[in-house]
């Protein structure tokens, strides 16, 4: 059981940064009214051949649109889809339902 404030959330397939938890922190005591942070998506092989990197710059480019589009529309970011890596305030997650399945 977590006994922090935060919570770190991470797919299987997640790499943190270094400065992850500094970061995730440092963005949830900024703005006190968030629940969470989302981190940057990354790509690990984007230079290992020509389809990787398209891979990533499609993949770059529809998360500027649709966070963006979100963003304008006062929407979370995350409203419609688990992020792949965050930090939560472990307050809030009853409400957001079971993260166990």
């Amino acid at each position: 059981m977590a006994r922090g404030e935060f919570i770190a959330i991470f797919d299987a397939d997640f790499i943190p940064t270094a400065d992850f938890l500094t970061r995730t922190d440092a963005a949830l005591h900024a703005i006190r009214r968030s629940a969470m942070v989302q981190a940057r998506w990354g790509h690990i092989n984007q230079d290992y051949s020509l389809l990787t990197k398209i891979q990533s710059i499609l993949l770059d480019g529809h998360f500027v649109l649709e966070h963006g589009g979100r963003n304008r529309a006062g929407a979370s970011s995350t409203s419609t889809a688990r992020p792949a890596s965050g930090a939560a305030r472990r307050s809030t997650t009853p409400a957001a339902g079971s993260t166990t399945r």
